[in-house]
C-alpha cells in the first residue's frame, strides 16, 4: 500500500465553503410547484448516490423569500440532521432545506466525485456522531473537523472513477428495469382495463355488475383467486440464507422459508398497502400479508400482482391511529376474472419481462455489494491505484 503522499487533513482544509438551505413557508402556496427542484431528505435513498430529480419543487419567489439556497449541479450535498450522514452528487441545479449542506470543493484540489466517495466512507461515523434527544444531527464545526486522508489528485480521480463505473452501471440497469416494468403495467391496462387483449374484436362485450365485460369473463372477490395469510415474527439477521420481507422491502435473512413467487402486501403504517412481488424463496414479518394464486393456471400470480396494484389497496385501510389493512377487507374486493386462455396469454407474454426485470434487480443487488466492499479498500489506500492505468474522468471544476 503506497499511501505515503496522502495528506492528513481536515474536511474544511478541502473546502471553499458549506452552504446550508431552508424551506419556504408551507402556509405561502405562491412558494410552491414551481420549476426548481427543492431537495430534502425524503429525496435521499439508501445506497443511492446521484439526484436528478427531487419530490417538492418552489417558486422563484419561493427561493428568493426563505433561507433555502441553489446549489449548482455537480456538487456534494450531504444529511446533518434527519437520515444523517446521508449523502448525493446533484445531477441537476437544486435548492436544498435545512436538513442539508451542499460541499463546494477547492477547485483543483479535490475532485469532486472523490468528494462524494469520501463522505460516503464516512456516513457511519458521521451518524455515530450525532446529538440530540428526538432526532439526531451535527454541528458544521464537527462537520468541517472530521479527520480525512487525501490522495494525490491524479490518485483521487482514479478512485472515483472505479466507484462511479459501479454507480453508472447500477444507473444504467435501474433506467431498463423501469421501462420493463412500464411495459409490464402498459400491457396489464390494455388487456384488463381498456379490454384490448388479442383478438378482442371477435368477442362479445355483456353486462355484468360492474359494467360491461368481455363474454366468458367473470366477476368474483379476491378471496375466490387469491390466498391471503399474515406474515409471523421472525427473528432476522444478515447470516440466513433466504431474505425476509417487511412492507417496503429486505429487513434481514433467515434460514427458516416459508414462501415462494408470490405477492408482499404492506398491512400496516406508512407502508401499507405497498406491494412487492418476490420470485425467489423467503419469508416475511407480521407487519405484512402474503398473498398467493390458489390456481395459477387459472389466475396466474403475475395477473394477481398487476390486479392488486390497480386496486390501490391503501384505499381499503381502516384504522384509527395509523391505516391497517386487514385479510377480511380484502378477501371481499370485487375483481374481474379472465377467460382462461387469456390468463395463459398474458403469463406467457409477460413472464419473460419480469424474469428480465428480476435479472437486472439481481445484478444491482451484485453490483452494489462489490462496490460497497471496494469502498474502504480504496478510500483508505489498502488497495493501490496509483499506477493502475485505467480510463478516468474528472468532475468539472
Amino acid at each position: 500500500m503506497s499511501t505515503t503522499k496522502w495528506k492528513q487533513l481536515k474536511l474544511n482544509d478541502v473546502l471553499s465553503k458549506i452552504v446550508g438551505g431552508g424551506t419556504p413557508s408551507k402556509a405561502k402556496p405562491e412558494y410552491w410547484d414551481g420549476d426548481i427542484q427543492w431537495a430534502s431528505v425524503k429525496d435521499m435513498a439508501d445506497g443511492v448516490y446521484k439526484l436528478s430529480s427531487t419530490v417538492d419543487t418552489i417558486t422563484d419567489i419561493g427561493l428568493k423569500n426563505s433561507s433555502s439556497n441553489l446549489i449548482k449541479k455537480g456538487n456534494v450535498i450531504i444529511s446533518t440532521r434527519m437520515g444523517l450522514g446521508r449523502c448525493f452528487i446533484a445531477n441537476i441545479d437544486v435548492a436544498i432545506n435545512q436538513d442539508l449542506k451542499a460541499l463546494i470543493p477547492k477547485s483543483n484540489f479535490i475532485d469532486t466525485n472523490f468528494l462524494l466517495w469520501l463522505m460516503v466512507s464516512l456516513s457511519e461515523v458521521i451518524e455515530s456522531m450525532g446529538t440530540g434527544t428526538t432526532v439526531k444531527g451535527i454541528t458544521i464545526d464537527v462537520l468541517k473537523n472530521l479527520d480525512i486522508s487525501l490522495p494525490p489528485f491524479p490518485t483521487q480521480i482514479k478512485i472515483a472513477s472505479i466507484l462511479s463505473a459501479y454507480d453508472d452501471l447500477i444507473e444504467n440497469n435501474t433506467r431498463r428495469i423501469k421501462i420493463l416494468e412500464e411495459m409490464a403495467q402498459m400491457l396489464y391496462r390494455e388487456w384488463f382495463v381498456n379490454f384490448r387483449f388479442p383478438n378482442h374484436e371477435n368477442v362479445k362485450m355483456v353486462e355484468s355488475e360492474i359494467g360491461l365485460l368481455p363474454e366468458g369473463w367473470e366477476v368474483v372477490e379476491l378471496s375466490d383467486v387469491i390466498n391471503f395469510k399474515n406474515g409471523k415474527t421472525i427473528k432476522a439477521d444478515y447470516t440466513g440464507k433466504y431474505d425476509v420481507y417487511g412492507s417496503n422491502g429486505i429487513i434481514g435473512k433467515t434460514d427458516e422459508a416459508r414462501y415462494k413467487n408470490s405477492i408482499v402486501i404492506g398491512r400496516v403504517g406508512a407502508y401499507c398497502g405497498s406491494l412487492i412481488y418476490c420470485k425467489s424463496i423467503f419469508n416475511a414479518s407480521d407487519n405484512t400479508i402474503i398473498a398467493e394464486p390458489i390456481d395459477s393456471s387459472r389466475f396466474c400470480v403475475e395477473l394477481s400482482y398487476y390486479t392488486l396494484e390497480n386496486l390501490n389497496l391503501r384505499n381499503y385501510a381502516g384504522g384509527s391511529a395509523q391505516p391497517l389493512l386487514t385479510q377480511n377487507t380484502i378477501k371481499k374486493i370485487p375483481v374481474i376474472l379472465p377467460e382462461l386462455s387469456i390468463n395463459r396469454s398474458f403469463e406467457r407474454i409477460i413472464e419473460p419481462i419480469l424474469d428480465f426485470k428480476f435479472n437486472l434487480v439481481d445484478k444491482n443487488i451484485n453490483l452494489r455489494k462489490t462496490r460497497d466492499l471496494l469502498l474502504p479498500k480504496l478510500i483508505s489506500g489498502e488497495i493501490d491505484v496509483e499506477n493502475l492505468d485505467i480510463e478516468t474522468v474528472a468532475a468539472a471544476a
